[in-house]
Formats: structure tokens, sequence, C-alpha cells
């Protein structure tokens, strides 16, 4: 018996982080906020990509560049509601 997969919809925000959305009918909704554990609620880290972002922006940085950056950030476990 196969399973009905619900449609999903998704939102990257600008640290990374997403929303999802998925339903599989009018009374039956998931809405959920993943944080981006790397980003989300440590300002400096938030800085950083910005500055990195900006300097891609320019030409100052290739796209592979400042992915490589971002995948070296350090994991600082930040808590998404509270900016440290």
């Amino acid at each position: 018996m196969s399973r009905y997969s619900a449609p999903k919809l998704l939102f990257l925000l600008s640290d990374y982080s997403y929303f999802q959305f998925s339903w599989d009918s009018h009374a039956a909704w998931r809405l959920a906020y993943f944080p981006n554990p790397w980003i989300a609620g440590v300002a400096d880290a938030q800085d950083t990509l910005d500055q990195w972002e900006a300097l891609e922006e320019m030409g100052g940085l290739s796209h592979e560049d400042a992915s490589d950056l971002i995948e070296e950030l350090p994991y600082k476990g930040g808590d998404p509601g509270n900016q440290v």
C-alpha cells in the first residue's frame, strides 16, 4: 500500500534557516521552522555571513569560495530566540 505524500513548500531564509509547510487536507497542516544551528542566534556568525555575501555580490569572492567559507563556520549552537 502506498502512502500519500503531502505537498511541501520550503522558504529559505537569509541565514539558511527555513520554514516548511505541508498539508494533507484543509484540516491537516504541518508548519515547521528549522533554524540553522551554525548561524541562527549567533550574531557574529550572521555578520560574517553578510560580509561574505556582500563580497560575493561585488565580485570579491566566487560563489564557490563563499560556499567554502560558510561550510567552515564553527558550530556555536546558538539559540535562535536569543541573539548573543
